[in-house]
């Protein structure tokens, strides 16, 4: 066997490892796999291998150098990380080309780096191909040894023992050594807080504290240089969003080694866009600008630092009607908004001096580096507000209502499409584009189309927030080599068992209209409360654990003072981490968890029996998002009618998207059982009930359902679980229709 096929065989040698390893006879069926893991051939996982296989196989066609981009969603069952990770690891064996997967989260990264392991043993029994393999994360993410042991003697001098044992507990861990000397512990600060259980670090320590700067010494750059180097050797490179957009504005630089990725992989690619936006936005977090200020001014003994943040914080606390607004736009020439610009100024003004002062000096004390980093914040932003590009506002916090000042854009994933678009680096060097970094790019996750479209429309809204043209232009030229006829949506016909119990119709909508003394606010009705506390009692009941799904802070609190009393409700209050609530849900037999936080991101396999969504999780007008891309829309010219109808579109593609999210919480796993509740009237009944002669349908005032939010429901339940759906009538007691 070649050690590198040429491109005429590439496709068929990578299908063949496909049916080898994934086929109804492959490696995947036979027992006694490794770590216990037990495996079985899985139709919709073997065909999106081979759509994956043929996708990294594809070459532009114009010798324009444009990857080649494709997508398929994939939902919980599919399997779909081993699904892209065999012909992935075949197509560098086979091609001698260096490849990469790129996640969101932390715990992926984690599955990835485990099931990369097996598949490349799979790969070197077919190939005799030895693959290496390795993680890259940014080097902020390391601890720095010398830092910490500062804040040790710090925290022992203030008598703060509970700190600093945190401290010292830290410093073992990152210069824990073998036998031979070398580190054992990877010394990346996310990995110690997984190895000790600790969701966060304690109060008193920022990550930016504890984390390598480009300042600190050898000894604490060892680890980092370590990975640094695997990385650059490494076939198979496992990295995270964040990196992947710094990739990005490097012009694919800071992966690349004398080998380019050939064939990247975006996992939870439906965070691209978050990953985006938080590498491009300007943000002030001002709760935390504040401690350092403070601390700035107690070392100097000047209290300008100080005063200059308070009026700040001063002039923003006078801008906010009430807890309700999320948001509210820096654009405008009201007092209130002028004054805010103007003590951003002041502060840059204050800080600015002494940041440059601190810039020239040496090995940096880890206040004075946050200090620093501060003052380019600050300055960012003041920068980005006279930006034509970006728009400004003031946000809160929807956990701890902590404001932050920030400036960004309305679509920042379109600054990724330098990857795999037709750009050029330097035309006045060189005057022919260099085309994209990659070859082939394959985006994948569970919710990536918006339910109910056909291809390839269903992928446009995503596609958009990226930065991906598939249609021609007037020209006939497209940008972007987009592979649609690979586009597909892959679910398992049979994965977990579900059931629905769906409102009553007769129940009033979730809101009421306030008079003008709530300016004008829509505010939950009394009766809805009520109505969905009684729907949380049911489920709890009818025996084992629920994850009840709600839209905010605030609605958890009303619901928590119709709750009082009921034993084993757990409430996530504002200010708390969703995680820290986890372990005594998962030790109850008859524990309820009722969070606006869990609509995603929580992995609870074999643990719930019951899902409840109180009401639909539509995107909140004055939201940070909306509110830079309805600025986008009125800087394009856009009439007031067709900004408002293309923000409701995205409103509703993105309730739908949500939805699908939390329905999905319910099935982790093939034997996982779930009942999904929804509280929510205008969630639409099975189309056999609302057309049946029911008496309690025929007693409902006239519909006002929305029918395409079904398509949230994944098929294999919307064909068959779907229709049985019963009906949590008004009195407490389920009712099935007459159909």
């Amino acid at each position: 066997m070649p050690r590198h096929a040429t491109p005429e065989q590439l496709e068929t040698l990578i299908l063949e490892d496909v049916e080898a390893i994934l086929g109804p006879d492959g490696v995947i069926t036979l027992a006694g796999h490794p770590e216990g893991k037990s495996f079985s051939h899985n139709p919709a996982q073997y065909e999106y291998a081979q759509l994956a296989a043929q996708a990294f196989c594809r070459e532009d066609p114009s010798g324009s150098r444009r990857a080649a981009l494709t997508i398929l969603q994939a939902a919980t069952g599919t399997g779909k990380s081993i699904g892209y990770l065999v012909p992935l690891l075949s197509y560098s064996a086979r091609s001698g080309q260096r490849v990469a997967v790129s996640t969101f989260t932390r715990h992926l990264q984690e599955q990835l780096l485990n099931d990369v392991s097996l598949v490349a043993e799979w790969i070197r029994e077919r190939t005799g191909v030895v693959l290496r393999s390795a993680r890259r994360v940014g080097r902020s993410n390391y601890v720095s040894a010398s830092s910490v042991a500062r804040l040790v003697d710090a925290a022992m001098t203030d008598g703060n023992a509970a700190l600093a044992d945190f401290l010292e507990r830290l410093l073992d861990w990152v210069e824990a050594e073998s036998k031979d000397g070398q580190r054992i512990n990877s010394g990346i600060l996310d990995d110690f807080l997984r190895d000790t259980g600790l969701e966060s670090l304690p109060a008193g320590v920022s990550h930016s504290a504890i984390g390598l700067s480009l300042s600190q010494d050898d000894d604490d750059l060892q680890q980092f240089h370590r990975d640094l180097v695997a990385s650059k050797d490494a076939d198979v490179l496992i990295v995270n969003h964040t990196l992947s957009v710094m990739n990005s504005f490097r012009w694919g630089g800071l992966l690349d080694s004398d080998r380019q990725i050939a064939a990247m992989v975006f996992d939870e690619a439906d965070r691209l866009p978050t990953a985006a936006d938080s590498a491009i936005a300007a943000d002030v977090p001002l709760h935390k600008a504040l401690s350092i200020c403070e601390r700035a001014s107690i070392e100097t003994g000047n209290k300008r630092y100080r005063d200059a943040m308070v009026g700040v914080m001063a002039a923003i606390d006078r801008l906010r009607p009430d807890d309700r607004v999320l948001a509210i736009p820096l654009t405008g020439n009201s007092p209130e908004l002028a004054r805010v610009r103007e003590q951003l100024q002041h502060l840059k003004n204050a800080i600015g001096r002494r940041a440059a002062s601190l810039a020239k000096q040496e090995n940096l004390s880890a206040d004075d580096a946050v200090f620093c980093d501060l003052a380019v914040q600050v300055h960012d932003v003041i920068q980005a507000l006279s930006d034509t590009n970006s728009a400004g506002a003031v946000s809160w916090s929807p956990v701890r209502a902590f404001p932050s000042v920030r400036v960004g854009q309305a679509f920042p994933g379109r600054i990724l499409a330098r990857m795999w678009a037709v750009v050029n680096r330097d035309w006045e060097e060189d005057p022919s584009p260099p085309g994209s970094y990659f070859r082939s790019v394959l985006f994948t996750s569970a919710t990536l189309g918006i339910p109910g479209r056909p291809m390839p429309e269903a992928f446009d809204l995503f596609m958009q927030d990226i930065g991906i043209q598939y249609r021609p232009s007037k020209s006939g030229d497209s940008p972007h080599f987009v592979q649609t006829d690979l586009f597909r949506t892959f679910e398992p016909s049979s994965f977990g068992s579900m059931k629905f119990v769906l409102a009553d119709p007769r129940v009033e909508p979730p809101f009421i209209r306030a008079d003008e003394d709530d300016d004008g606010q829509a505010v939950l009705s009394d009766a809805w409360l009520g109505y969905a506390a009684k729907m949380v009692r049911a489920a709890q009941a009818s025996g084992g654990r629920t994850l009840v799904l709600t839209t905010s802070f605030v609605e958890t609190e009303l619901l928590e003072e119709r709750l009082q009393g009921v034993e084993g409700v757990q409430f996530h209050r504002r200010g708390t981490g969703l995680r820290s609530f986890l372990a005594d849900f998962k030790s109850s037999k008859n524990g309820v968890l009722i969070t606006p936080a869990g609509w995603e991101g929580i992995d609870l396999p074999g643990v719930l029996s019951h899902v409840v969504i109180t009401r639909l999780p539509n995107i909140r007008p004055d939201s940070i998002r909306l509110m830079l891309y309805r600025m986008a829309l009125e800087r394009a010219g856009m009439s007031a009618d067709m900004i408002g109808g293309m923000v409701m579109g995205r409103i509703a593609t993105e309730t739908r998207r949500r939805l699908a999210q939390g329905i999905g919480r319910g099935i982790r796993r093939a034997s996982d059982r779930v009942t999904i509740w929804i509280a929510d009237p205008r969630f639409p009944l099975p189309e056999e009930v609302a057309n049946s002669m029911d008496p309690v349908v025929l007693e409902a005032p006239p519909s006002r359902a929305r029918p395409v939010l079904a398509s949230a429901i994944p098929l294999r339940f919307r064909k068959r679980a779907f229709p049985a759906a019963r009906l949590f009538l008004e009195n407490g007691t389920l009712h099935t229709p007459i159909v």
